[in-house]
């Protein structure tokens, strides 16, 4: 998503293009993968894809956790249990309304309905709400992992976190400049194993 290309793809740009000078690079975000335009190169995506005829090169693995600040948990107890997720504050993004419920993982329980007092298509909006202590919010792990190393989040339900899933660089057979594109997934893949 766009939050996520903001906070782990975008920052490594400027090291990329400064590697190499002579390459022009078109950043675009969007919410979801509807393909790939005639004059786009490569998309990051998250999951598998059903048209077989793009090529995937996985770039890292992510799982879909929930996080929240120890401020918001020190206020308002840690959910032990998907269930008790109902009483708390959950702050979820717009564009993957789809995804705004929790369940038990490989146990199949009822999925518990993730609900709060924001709900936003802004994902800096919704990461600054998650920092100030306002809920808890659900996404991929990979987003999280700076905050959480520096011990500004912590995953709640640790165990229930979704199967991984990857994270690829997706496009097209037979696209032109295949040196240029395969020199920045390799700097992406390189730099999201770090």
């Amino acid at each position: 998503g766009p939050s996520f290309a903001r906070t782990q793809i975008a920052p490594f740009l400027p090291e990329f293009t400064a590697l190499y000078p002579d390459l022009r690079i078109e950043f675009r975000l969007g919410p979801r993968f509807v393909g790939l335009a005639d004059d786009m190169d490569i998309a990051i995506h998250f999951g598998a894809l059903a048209d077989s005829s793009l090529v995937l090169r996985k770039l890292a693995t992510s799982r879909r956790v929930l996080c929240a600040s120890p401020a918001y948990l020190k206020r308002h107890g840690t959910p032990h249990e998907p269930a008790q997720l109902a009483q708390h504050n959950c702050l979820n993004y717009s564009e993957f309304e789809s995804r705004a419920r929790w369940s038990r993982g490989a146990r199949r329980s009822k999925p518990v309905a993730l609900s709060g007092s924001l709900t936003t298509n802004s994902g800096v909006l919704l990461m600054n709400a998650l920092l100030a202590g306002q809920g808890i919010v659900t996404g991929p792990d990979l987003m999280f992992e700076p905050y959480l190393k520096r011990r500004q989040l912590r995953v709640v339900l640790d165990d229930e976190a979704r199967a991984p899933v990857g994270l690829y660089a997706v496009y097209p057979q037979g696209r032109y400049a295949p040196v240029n594109r395969r020199a920045l997934v390799d700097f992406l893949a390189a730099e999201l194993a770090r």
